[in-house]
């Protein structure tokens, strides 16, 4: 059985980070990960945050990819301080 290729865009906000995942047919999941303001209260800045972002976004991630069968072949990012690279 061949498995579905999919990207992975992750959409950070202040207090949920939100992803979604799509095929070449268009979106097949989307989840919010609510942070809980207690645990992001632990870090004096938003960098300091990305380890455990990380962490929670890829556990629920996983679980997807893994519960669906599908292959992620290549993941998009939104947000943050970023300056556009070239095409």
């Amino acid at each position: 059985m061949t498995k579905t290729e999919v990207a992975i865009v992750v959409n950070p906000g202040s207090t949920s980070t939100k992803f979604a995942i799509f095929s070449r047919e268009g979106s097949l999941y989307e989840e919010t990960v609510r942070h809980p303001q207690e645990e992001l209260a632990k870090f004096k800045l938003v960098s300091e945050q990305f380890d455990f972002r990380y962490s929670m976004i890829k556990k629920a991630v996983d679980k997807v990819v893994a519960e669906k069968g599908f292959q992620v072949v290549a993941s998009v990012g939104r947000g943050g301080p970023v300056k556009p690279l070239e095409g």
